[in-house]
């Protein structure tokens, strides 16, 4: 029975990414425009030559410009091939003309690739910079390096200033506050609480389009918690300051941190309904 949650967090966890930092690695095409979809508090755009202005509903925002968020603000946006953007509160977020490439220079972000989007999506921080392709991801940075990434579905890859590379998994979290000399993690989290209380799922109006691979996530870390394979803790992780508030559960599942290039995946096929 571990051998077969094993083999469905696998599954999960790769879903159709499964890829690594590497040179030539396909880029897919640019993120050149996004539409505000949903919004709550202060939100500005700041575009090169151009006045600060007020982000409104279904105005658009292109390569080169940053959002920056309010207290108590947020923003959700939309880009052209689907893939969607959550800010919270204090955050300031941009996106590199003709790339898939983001800077998140403080706050917290949700990240939603869909699946199937070619190329590999980059968030670059002060202090790491993180490689997703059809996946989930919470990340939070602030300015002084301090760095934060949860996996909600998929896998996605973190090389860290100090050169350190750690591959994360559904449910993992890594870490690294800011003036500390090494990364901690990756680390599993309980998803289910996270998502139950973090304004970056359940604070827009709409459900993420991922929400069914994340509930899978859970079903499985539920089942490995029956069985032993994990064990929750009792420990938080508590409230922090990169731009979030969530109160994060860990569990006893504890990696080593590992250069991705010396760990492949592992090539699971899902058996029927799995």
């Amino acid at each position: 029975m571990v051998g077969m949650i094993r083999g469905k967090m696998s599954w999960v966890s790769a879903g159709m990414a499964g890829f690594m930092f590497c040179a030539g690695m396909g880029r897919g095409a640019s993120l050149e425009t996004a539409v505000f979809v949903d919004m709550d508090g202060k939100v500005w755009v700041i575009e090169k030559d151009r006045p600060i202005r007020r982000a409104a509903l279904r105005s658009r925002v292109v390569g080169g410009s940053s959002v920056k968020t309010g207290d108590r603000s947020r923003a959700e946006m939309e880009f052209q091939d689907r893939s969607l953007v959550r800010l919270g509160a204090n955050a300031v977020f941009a996106v590199r003309p003709g790339t898939r490439d983001l800077t998140l220079e403080e706050g917290a972000l949700l990240l939603q690739i869909p699946k199937g989007v070619g190329g590999t999506t980059t968030i670059h921080t002060a202090g790491a910079t993180a490689a997703i392709t059809g996946t989930t991801v919470i990340v939070s940075a602030t300015k002084g390096g301090g760095f934060r990434m949860i996996v909600l579905e998929g896998v996605a890859d973190v090389r860290y200033a100090n050169g350190r590379r750690v591959r994360c998994r559904a449910g993992d979290m890594t870490v690294k506050k800011a003036g500390a000399s090494e990364p901690e993690g990756p680390t599993q989290i309980d998803v289910k609480g996270l998502v139950g209380s973090s304004l970056l799922v359940k604070g827009f109006d709409r459900q993420l389009p991922s929400w069914a691979l994340i509930e899978a996530v859970i079903r499985i870390q539920s089942e490995q918690l029956a069985t032993g394979e994990i064990r929750d803790t009792g420990g938080y992780f508590g409230t922090t300051s990169m731009g979030d508030r969530d109160r994060i559960r860990s569990f006893s599942r504890n990696l080593k941190i590992d250069d991705v290039r010396d760990k492949k995946p592992r090539n699971i096929t899902p058996g029927p309904g799995g």
